[in-house]
């Protein structure tokens, strides 16, 4: 019996091995990443490493066939124009498959597509990223490709471009240039405000209502979803676009940087730079600075409205400002002074709306909760702006709170950290097979979604009518990225750029010595080490000689050896 069972051990390792045909020390071919790597970190505090393994999993896990969330009509006709665009059929993969939202979020988006790429995961798992931006894409009747998010703007752009740094692929760049040019041109037809000079929109991922003022919940009691708002309120409603009249921090930052971005990829593809993005761009933070800038305050407000707005601070939205350049590095300063910080992390939306407001010192509304997306990049704008203990807070926090519940949940509680959906109006967004599927994992049976058991899921708040206790969705593909955002672009200071990447680490006390494992990049393998504390590089070799990057044309192993220190 042990011999088969040897025998057969050996034919399983040689079918697996031979899966690949590529020799190890074989580099990938130009524009193409290393593959079948599974990187991995360790660090002084070991839940740093664990819940890097985690996050991996939580993102593998979420990783399903294209099939089986699109038409094959869409599938093909998105795949012929991307490859026209691109020049190249060889750009789209034999088997598709994408990184979807979250185990209680089976879909794709252009806003979280954009999040997953800028936060990392393609280092983990690039052609996923890559598939899940490529058919996030709205492709108009004329077959013209865009990428403006009705939640999320111009997020997309941000994302594909992190995508290009790291995969080098020209032709998803010119798919990129395209999208972003026209997700540009859409945004300005239909959403622009000439008189303001800014973007009407809600927030950046913000599509429920507890992530605005009171007016805004009054005239639609127990709804949940922000564009029903137009239903109630169709004299308010604007003629073109989504229609909502409101203008929202995060969105006019994040358009702000894909004006910036398109002039980049124009340079980079070698063609002639469109200077109006340019002049556009900086029309528009002017308009920021100008609008939302409170200088008694020292922070962004968060909404610009005819209704009276809203002064409350945007976590993302000044994350957005800093990590952009729009806060100059003075206002930048006073925005990290005058934050309001919870214990687990800067929530998304602070504080709290008054209809929301509870004796019970423990109740939070959905959007004052802990939302991973937003710390993430809180965390990265702490670490380049030198607010080490910032950035060390959102770091540690997201960890521990991984290692206690084995996942990267939707959201957390702003003061404990468990896993919490906050309160609000309405139960779920969800219908049909989703809402079924939502129903069974946590109350069994067929998940048939009866009164009795919407209310089991979404407990009634006494004494606030229409507003309910919420679900944290579980295993969330934009938590786990934002781990992998504080872990590579922050703890070990990974930075991409056009030419290679180049290393600005951030190690608070008892981290060190922070380890990183099989991380491709391009056409070679990364082995990061890191000892010491603090943001100032004293060395950094790479193979043993002194660098200050690792060059885009660099193959094989890459050992990076970097002393930190005063």
């Amino acid at each position: 019996m042990k011999q088969i069972f040897s025998v057969l051990s050996l034919v399983l390792l040689f079918t697996i091995t031979s899966c690949d045909q590529r020799p190890s020390n074989q580099p990938a071919a130009s524009g193409e990443t290393m593959s079948g790597l599974h990187p991995y970190v360790t660090a002084g505090d070991p839940n740093i490493g664990r819940a890097f393994r985690i996050s991996s999993g939580d993102i593998v896990s979420n990783i399903v066939p294209l099939s089986a969330l699109t038409s094959p009509k869409k599938r093909n006709d998105l795949s012929a124009r991307v490859a026209e665009i691109a020049g190249t059929g060889e750009i789209i993969p034999v088997r598709i498959s994408v990184l979807s939202a979250g185990l209680d979020y089976l879909m794709i988006d252009l806003l979280e597509s954009g999040w997953f790429a800028w936060d990392g995961a393609g280092f983990l798992q690039s052609d996923a990223v890559t598939s899940t931006l490529f058919y996030s894409l709205t492709m108009d009747n004329d077959r013209s490709i865009q990428c403006y998010d009705k939640i999320g703007g111009m997020c997309w752009t941000v994302g594909a471009w992190e995508n290009y740094l790291y995969t080098g692929s020209i032709p998803f760049l010119k798919v990129a240039l395209s999208a972003t040019l026209g997700g540009l041109e859409y945004g300005e037809r239909t959403e622009f405000d000439s008189e303001l000079n800014l973007f009407r929109g809600p927030a950046v991922g913000g599509d429920g209502i507890s992530t605005y003022p009171d007016f805004w919940a009054k005239s639609m009691p127990g709804v949940g979803h922000i564009v029903k708002w137009l239903q109630f309120n169709p004299d308010k409603k604007v003629s073109v676009g989504l229609g909502l009249p409101m203008h929202a921090l995060s969105i006019q930052c994040i358009n702000y940087q894909a004006y910036v971005l398109g002039a980049r990829m124009q340079q980079e593809l070698g063609l002639p730079v469109d200077k109006t993005l340019l002049e556009k761009a900086a029309r528009l933070k002017v308009a920021i600075n100008k609008q939302f800038w409170r200088e008694d305050a020292g922070l962004y407000r968060y909404l610009v409205d005819p209704f009276g707005g809203s002064e409350q601070q945007e976590g993302t939205g000044n994350a957005y400002a800093i990590l952009f350049g729009i806060a100059s590095t003075e206002q930048a300063k006073r925005i990290f002074d005058s934050m309001h910080i919870t214990p687990q992390g800067i929530p998304w939306i602070w504080p709290v709306w008054p209809r929301y407001a509870s004796s019970d010192p423990m109740t939070f509304g959905q959007r004052n909760n802990i939302w991973p997306f937003n710390n993430g990049t809180w965390a990265e704008a702490a670490a380049s702006a030198g607010q080490v203990n910032l950035f060390a807070l959102e770091l540690k926090q997201a960890a521990d709170r991984a290692c206690r519940t084995n996942q990267f949940a939707e959201m957390y509680h702003p003061v404990t950290g468990e896993v919490y959906g906050g309160i609000s109006e309405g139960r779920t967004g969800r219908s049909g097979a989703g809402m079924k599927a939502f129903i069974a994992a946590r109350l069994g049976g067929t998940g048939e979604p009866t009164p009795e058991a919407i209310a089991k899921l979404f407990t009634p708040i006494k004494g606030k009518s229409g507003i309910n206790l919420w679900q944290s969705c579980g295993r969330n593909t934009f938590s786990a990225t934002s781990y992998l955002r504080m872990v590579l672009h922050g703890l070990c200071g990974i930075k991409l750029e056009t030419d290679g990447i180049t290393f600005h680490p951030t190690i608070p006390a008892g981290m060190s010595p922070v380890a990183a494992y099989d991380l491709p990049y391009r056409q070679a393998v990364l082995e990061i080490h890191i000892t010491g504390e603090g943001q100032k590089v004293r060395k950094m070799t790479v193979n043993g000689q002194e660098a200050a990057k690792i060059p885009t044309t660099a193959k094989g192993k890459q050992l990076v050896e970097i002393e930190m220190g005063s």
